[in-house]
């Protein structure tokens, strides 16, 4: 029997605004067609200021941000409609940011990658062999690996997820670290 691919997943970070109910309204919809799992994450306008200065309503699909103070109906669909394909991949735990910025990498980047994604909360990338690089972010019901992850930066780590591929940006959800 062929394995059923994985289904996306959507949060919407949303205020308590009408602009928020429509964006609500309309993800549902998507989400159901699509089969995805769909959270709904309340803040307040005094919380904003913690999601790095993000106005409401935030989308993310298979934890990418697609979408941010807009309806974007449109970007949704595209990104509900994009593939997840289960993969295994071997590379090293890196800080994106370093790695994009300046190739940082390895034992002599390791104290500085840590520092930038424990406490300044960059995102991490795994970095194969072939050179190729994607996003890391935890999946539903899987931070625990995803946390776990943050003690091997600068290793080399088996990591099973779903690849989702977004504006040319490859990130891969883990849901088992090795």
């Amino acid at each position: 029997m062929p394995e059923v691919p994985p289904a996306p997943e959507v949060v919407l970070y949303r205020c308590g605004c009408s602009h928020c109910d429509m964006a609500e309204e309309e993800l549902r919809r998507q989400a159901a067609r699509h089969g995805a799992a769909f959270e709904v994450r309340r803040v307040e306008k005094e919380g904003v200021g913690q999601l790095a200065g993000w106005a409401t309503p935030v989308v993310y699909v298979n934890g990418v941000e697609i979408s941010h103070y807009t309806m974007s109906a449109k970007a949704w669909r595209e990104a509900l409609a994009a593939t997840l394909e289960r993969k295994r991949l071997r590379g090293e735990v890196v800080d994106l940011r370093c790695y994009e910025d300046s190739g940082a990498r390895g034992p002599e980047h390791q104290e500085c990658a840590e520092h930038c994604i424990n406490e300044i909360k960059l995102p991490m990338g795994l970095l194969t062999a072939d050179g190729d690089l994607y996003q890391v972010v935890a999946g539903r019901g899987t931070a625990g690996a995803h946390e776990g992850l943050k003690q091997l930066i600068g290793r080399q780590v088996e990591i099973t997820g779903d690849l989702f591929h977004w504006k040319g940006r490859s990130t891969l959800i883990v849901r088992d670290v090795s």
